[in-house]
């Protein structure tokens, strides 16, 4: 194994050391940055309204597919014809 001055090895471990100092900084400014994030996606928006306690004026309308409602309003007559057959 080589011999290396003490001068020559402190010179080493100090750029060792700063060049950990330099990536531990990194890591901390990113995991702010991933927290930051995080408070962001959690948290409740500011813009969204308080439910109310009136009901809507107008019910809401049906999240029924187009096609079963087209069937639906051609049954309707045959239905109504059949009530009044009875």
């Amino acid at each position: 194994m080589p011999r290396i001055s003490r001068r020559t090895g402190c010179k080493v471990f100090k750029a060792e050391k700063d060049e950990l100092r330099d990536e531990k900084q990194k890591l901390e400014l990113e995991k702010e940055s991933l927290e930051h994030q995080m408070k962001l996606m959690t948290s409740t928006p500011a813009y969204m309204p308080h439910p109310t306690l009136m009901p809507a004026p107008f019910p809401q309308a049906p999240l029924t597919p187009f096609h079963l409602q087209a069937q639906d309003a051609r049954q309707k007559p045959l239905l109504l014809a059949m009530s009044l057959m009875n």
